[in-house]
């Protein structure tokens, strides 16, 4: 009876062995379980940032449109600049050429006294050639 009390708690024995083997492949198994858990989180992570990344990307892309556009703007801007410019010469010329056109006048009108002065001048020697020839005549008479 003891041999088999004996055999009894050994293969007791060997059952707890056993399970004790089995409970230390479960909990390798978690173990294992538990790394792979964490590898995916650190995964997860990456990806929350690549994802964050993403955003950052697009809200550059976005920042390089409005940066486009302003230089649009800006190429815009000097363009009215331009007809601003063209326009503030186009209006000095308006109010020039009309100077110029009473300068033109006014160079006309002296051009025209000018003339008046010649035929006056003229005039006066005709007068004087009569003047002469009233003088001359009489005597040329006696």
């Amino acid at each position: 009876m003891v041999p088999r009390l004996v055999h009894s708690a050994v293969s007791v024995l060997e059952l707890v062995h056993s399970a004790v083997s089995v409970l230390a492949l479960v909990h390798g198994s978690l173990s294992a379980l538990e790394l792979v858990h964490r590898v995916v989180f650190v995964l997860e992570l990456v990806l929350a940032a690549l994802s964050v990344l993403e955003v950052v990307h697009g809200a550059v892309s976005v920042l390089e449109l409005v940066h486009s556009a302003m230089s649009v703007l800006e190429l815009v801007y000097s363009a009215v600049s331009i007809l601003e410019v063209v326009y503030s010469a186009v209006i000095v010329l308006g109010l020039v050429y009309p100077t110029v056109s009473v300068l033109e006048l006014v160079h006309s009108a002296l051009s025209l006294l000018e003339l008046v002065h010649h035929a006056v001048c003229v005039l006066g020697l005709v007068y004087r050639a009569v003047s002469v020839l009233g003088l001359v005549y009489p005597t040329v008479s006696l």
